[in-house]
């Protein structure tokens, strides 16, 4: 299991086309960001329809209950 604390993020990956759920997950910032220019950004889908929302921790565990009880 990955590890949760404060810097971890989660996130719903949507294709905006097709308005379908790719998936979901978390990980820590750092491995979801990279430094450009003197800041961070987050890393870019090379598939322009593709875009990650990010979600609070409730929102995260609410939706992934909901999808066990399926």
């Amino acid at each position: 299991m990955k590890k949760q604390d404060k810097n971890t993020r989660y996130y719903l990956d949507v294709d905006l086309d097709h308005r379908t759920i790719l998936g979901w997950g978390y990980d820590q910032k750092e491995n979801l960001v990279v430094q450009s220019g003197g800041r961070l950004v987050l890393k870019k889908s090379t598939n322009p329809t593709h875009h990650r929302i990010f979600l609070s921790k409730g929102q995260y565990n609410k939706l992934t209950s909901q999808v066990e009880t399926l």
